[in-house]
């Protein structure tokens, strides 16, 4: 489960998105709104480098690469705060670099078994749709065709993946909790898709999209933190079980 300092992190990570969200509904200069965007940058650094300097997992590549595709994301954020790049290219740039990232992440969590691989899964699942958050300012048809993709395919991930639970994971506690992180993710994957669509088809204004978005990492956020509670009572429970117990959970 996820530790306090984990938790910590989370909370930093978290709380720099919501920061660049907030000054762009507020409509803030760039000079300023590209500030969280360096200090998320500076703080996936420093928390990769305390990773592999503590050795607190056995495996380094896959924080390594983790590391490596948000810090590629962040630098293609800031490139488009700056008006360097499209909305287009940015769409564009997140999805292959995250179908490349995804492919090497499924497999390095399973054949390495750093942790359990559904955790792996809802991470990853979860660090997708807070990157379809950053990249919401879409202002051309292109652009927002491909963001719509782009749920669209999350959501069907989550689906097939729901699916393969049912057929080979055994019943019990640890399918119960996989369960609900894949329905958390999907929900959320549906709710960024119904939303997108709604501001292709002009159903919203740009001004709601944006306060939409916002909204919606304040459910991200307060999922995430009843994941970690829940996980935390779990772990309390386990350590007050005899060892013959456990080892039947």
């Amino acid at each position: 489960m996820v530790s306090c300092r984990s938790l910590y992190w989370i909370l930093c990570f978290w709380l720099l998105i919501f920061t660049y969200t907030i000054l762009t509904y507020q409509k803030i200069s760039n000079k300023i709104k590209i500030i969280p965007l360096i200090l998320l940058f500076c703080s996936i650094s420093v928390c990769t480098g305390i990773l592999i300097y503590e050795k607190v997992v056995k495996h380094t590549k896959t924080i390594v690469w983790f590391a490596f595709w948000s810090l590629l994301t962040c630098i293609g954020m800031i490139l488009y705060t700056m008006n360097w790049v499209d909305d287009v290219f940015i769409n564009i740039y997140i999805t292959v670099f995250s179908v490349f990232a995804s492919i090497f992440w499924c497999v390095a969590s399973h054949a390495e078994r750093v942790t359990e691989p559904g955790l792996h899964w809802y991470i990853w699942s979860i660090t997708i749709i807070i990157t379809l958050c950053c990249a919401f300012h879409n202002s051309s048809d292109t652009a927002i065709t491909v963001y719509i993709v782009n749920c669209i395919i999350i959501s069907l991930i989550n689906i097939g993946y729901l699916y393969n639970i049912c057929q080979v994971q055994p019943s019990g506690n640890r399918r119960c909790k996989r369960w609900w992180r894949v329905i958390v993710c999907f929900i959320l994957s549906v709710a960024l898709l119904i939303g997108s669509i709604l501001h292709k088809t002009e159903e919203i204004t740009p001004n709601e999209w944006e306060l939409y978005i916002i909204v919606l990492e304040g459910i991200i956020l307060l999922l995430v933190l009843i994941d970690v509670l829940i996980g935390f009572y779990q772990d309390r429970i386990y350590q007050q079980l005899p060892q013959q117990e456990q080892d039947v959970l």
